[in-house]
């Protein structure tokens, strides 16, 4: 990513240019921001100015993430990596910025509008893409009936477990927050039971351990290797919105200023 210039200017109620903090849960999700393998809740600096951190699963993890994001004085907080589609429109690699994500205790969080509007304008034309609301699930959604049923109760159009807690931390410290999620888990794709059972309390999947459960069950092998072409796309969508939107400083710079 292109080193970001200085800290001068305001736009849509944030610095621009002032440093921002990735949360992704896992290290898969990582990978498109940064190739360096890091360890769980140990913040990086990115090439850009901006911080990284290794969460692990779920909205703990999250939350402690972002508290310790704005201790080192980030000014915006990002939650990046995969989503489950609730509504079968979705495909594997589309990208998701929701106007909104809902929690599953009921609260609702915005993103900052002009943030996520000067993002989709960038990426649209290269990306599939899709706004709406984002749910959070305290466990994952496996099975399509039970994601229909959450869509028809919420409208939801995705399912993640650690956008809400994100966006709770940014409201509570009044910075601005965005959601940027690629669908790796379609709507009629069925989770196999091997990836829940391989999560550890830390919210680490543990790989070695998720392929020797699936050595048991023959028939979630066929969709662990359906989510790995998902989860591919899905990856090469978030590749690319590093790649235009980060290098091309769509994140932060004013369209007067630096189109």
């Amino acid at each position: 990513m292109a080193a970001l210039p200085g800290f001068q200017s305001l736009h849509d109620g944030f610095l621009v240019n002032h440093p921002l903090g990735f949360i992704v849960a896992l290290q898969a999700e990582r990978a498109s921001l940064s190739p360096l393998r890091i360890g769980h809740h140990k913040p990086v600096s990115l090439p850009s100015g901006h911080w990284l951190i290794l969460s692990g699963i779920g909205a703990w993890n999250a939350h402690h993430a972002s508290r310790t994001l704005l201790g080192l004085g980030v000014r915006g907080l990002v939650s990046w990596g995969s989503a489950g589609a609730l509504i079968d429109t979705l495909a594997a690699g589309d990208l998701i910025l929701p106007e909104r994500v809902l929690g599953a205790t009921g609260d609702g969080y915005q993103t900052h509008t002009g943030w996520r509007n000067r993002l989709a304008d960038a990426l649209m034309r290269d990306l599939p893409l899709s706004g709406g609301s984002l749910l959070e699930s305290l466990v994952p959604i496996a099975h399509p009936d039970d994601k229909i049923a959450l869509h028809s109760a919420t409208e939801a159009v995705a399912v993640d477990m650690e956008s809400a807690a994100i966006a709770a931390v940014a409201r509570q410290a009044d910075v601005p927050f965005m959601a940027i999620r690629a669908v790796a888990d379609t709507a009629t794709l069925i989770l196999p039971r091997c990836i829940s059972g391989s999560v550890d309390t830390q919210g680490r999947l543990s790989i070695p351990k998720l392929l020797s459960r699936a050595a048991f069950h023959p028939e979630e092998w066929q969709q662990l290797k359906r989510l790995g072409a998902a989860f591919k796309a899905a990856d090469q969508t978030l590749r690319t919105v590093s790649e235009r939107a980060l290098g091309h400083h769509f994140f932060f710079s004013s369209p007067e200023t630096n189109a």
